[in-house]
């Protein structure tokens, strides 16, 4: 990143040409950007021919709310107090996902994913769904039937990292609405 010109940093993500394989890991494609991704002079930077990708200094905009949900459009990362209030959330998704198959055939499923991690990008230790650390959305088939609500507990001088994998569905969102239930252990 260095020998390009980029500073270590967060930068908003946006690809042009054909996806890559290799900067999808939070589900940056040519359908969506991504935001606040944490750069360092050590990422190596591998694209297939023909893709482009364009790095410009992370915005960090508050999130759109409809009624009292905060809706997260775009993988990426999103900052406490900045542009979600630290607080208890119940967490929802709107749109079409691709429904994880069970065959040795079937192609992946779409799954929206939202960790609270440290400023370096790591999850926090020993976080699980039942914590509230962590959320995984999906539909599925047969006796999984996918999962299409969780909580998450937004902490300030933690990052929200989002991931959207196997989403076809340019209008896929996820609603972080308030909630007043108790939701910590």
């Amino acid at each position: 990143m260095k020998e390009l010109g980029y500073m270590p940093g967060f930068y908003d993500v946006h690809l042009t040409g054909k996806n890559t394989e290799f900067l999808s890991s939070n589900g940056l494609s040519d359908q969506k950007d991504e935001y606040g991704r944490l750069l360092n002079n050590t990422d190596p930077m591998t694209l297939e021919k023909g893709t482009k990708v364009e790095f410009t200094p992370a915005k960090f905009a508050k999130l759109k709310k409809q009624g009292q949900s905060y809706i997260i459009t775009n993988p990426g990362n999103y900052l406490p107090d900045i542009q979600i209030p630290a607080g208890e959330y119940q967490v929802t998704y709107q749109g079409d996902l691709i429904s994880q198959e069970i065959s040795s055939t079937a192609k992946a499923g779409s799954v929206l994913s939202l960790s609270v991690t440290t400023y370096e990008g790591t999850v926090i230790p020993k976080s699980t769904q039942e914590d509230n650390f962590n959320v995984t959305l999906y539909e599925a088939q047969g006796r999984d039937s996918g999962n299409n609500k969780g909580w998450l507990s937004v902490q300030k001088n933690r990052l929200v990292t989002v991931s959207m994998m196997n989403v076809a569905d340019k209008n896929v969102a996820i609603f972080l609405t308030p909630t007043t239930r108790s939701i910590t252990n």
